[in-house]
């Protein structure tokens, strides 16, 4: 390959994932109230009025309506009008609700490579533990929560059909410890996922950066400034400002609109 087709390849592929993004997602928001604004907001993406469109969808969500669909257009709009950040948060956010969806996948990959490299090894941490969480099943924690329940009774009522009948107990022994270990596994994914994910609140910069000063005023010396699209730890909020920890255990207040909690 020449080096005038390396330089060209990034860019074309980047415009061939966004340019594939359907504008109206596999999995359809089925709320009724929210039908026609979410087929406006598609309309407007389809037209090229990319802000137009994030607007739309923004409006959406802020009506409480959360799903895959609704956060996979969202970043779309916003990566195709340039808001990395946003696109990034908008991406996790369908991620976490639909984490088997290939576009999803698809997309995420694509504005993760769009980031700095120390937002990226931020991002790909969260998705990593996301995934060891999910037992490697890309599971959601509702989807981890139903297969523990199903999985403990299952462990329970062949257990007590063991006790019950001496004579299918050797059949039934190897399926109610398959069953139980099963359980254990996807209690243990559920608990991790429940307090070492969607326990620990987490933020996006969604600002070209955010600086982080020692106190929250403007006047306040800055402590470190954080790159776009990195993945930090919320910790206290004051007046327009929220306090954040970075993995390496430095803290400092940002503004509050140049974070998006996810």
């Amino acid at each position: 390959m020449t080096r005038v087709a390396q330089r060209l390849m990034t860019p074309l592929m980047a415009i061939a994932l966004i340019a594939a993004c359907r504008s109206a997602h596999a999995a359809p928001v089925s709320d009724a109230a929210i039908v026609a604004p979410f087929r406006q907001a598609n309309e407007l993406y389809r037209g090229g009025r990319f802000e137009d469109a994030a607007e739309a969808y923004r409006a959406i969500l802020s009506r409480g309506v959360e799903s895959g669909a609704l956060y996979y257009n969202f970043g779309n709009a916003l990566a195709k009008a340039g808001h990395v950040g946003q696109a990034l948060w908008a991406y996790l956010e369908a991620e976490r609700l639909a984490p088997r969806d290939p576009d999803v996948q698809a997309n995420l990959a694509y504005i993760i490579g769009e980031l700095r490299p120390e937002a990226q090894a931020g991002v790909e941490a969260l998705l990593r533990q996301r995934r060891l969480a999910g037992l490697g099943l890309r599971l959601t924690t509702e989807e981890l929560t139903i297969a523990w329940l199903v999985l403990l009774w299952a462990a329970a009522l062949t257990w007590i059909a063991v006790g019950f009948s001496a004579q299918a107990s050797a059949r039934l022994r190897p399926i109610a410890i398959a069953l139980s270990v099963a359980a254990v596994l996807a209690g243990a994914g559920m608990a991790a996922r429940r307090l070492l994910l969607d326990g620990i609140p987490r933020a996006v910069v969604v600002a070209d950066q955010a600086e982080a000063k020692f106190a929250p005023q403007d006047s306040s010396t800055t402590h470190f400034v954080v790159p776009e699209g990195s993945v930090i730890r919320r910790m206290e909020e004051e007046l327009g400002w929220v306090q954040v920890r970075r993995p390496d255990g430095q803290s400092g207040w940002v503004r509050r609109d140049a974070v998006k909690a996810l």
